[in-house]
């Protein structure tokens, strides 16, 4: 299981990058922590990708409104972006 630094605000986890080196991504929290563990029980075996979509919409793993909003936008991606950027991912 890969490493996890958190804080309240911010989830960072280290991904593997070019080369195979490690790499710590940053991203706005907007799910409650061990939301992974849970991702298996939202999504019954038979369903079709549109039936996904439209549960994973409905996530109760969000932990607010406000976060559901930064998800649907893509804003919790930013630190990401940012970092690619910089240079920090390549």
């Amino acid at each position: 299981m890969p490493k996890r630094k958190d804080t309240f605000l911010f989830h960072r986890g280290e991904r593997v990058g070019k080369g195979g080196l490690p790499i710590t991504i940053t991203k706005i929290r907007t799910m409650k922590r061990g939301a992974a563990e849970e991702r298996g029980n939202l999504y019954p075996t038979t369903t079709s990708i549109t039936q996904k979509f439209e549960i994973k919409s409905q996530d109760p793993r969000v932990i607010n409104k406000f976060a559901r909003f930064l998800r649907r936008t893509h804003i919790d991606e930013l630190p990401q972006i940012i970092s690619f950027l910089k240079g920090d991912l390549l």
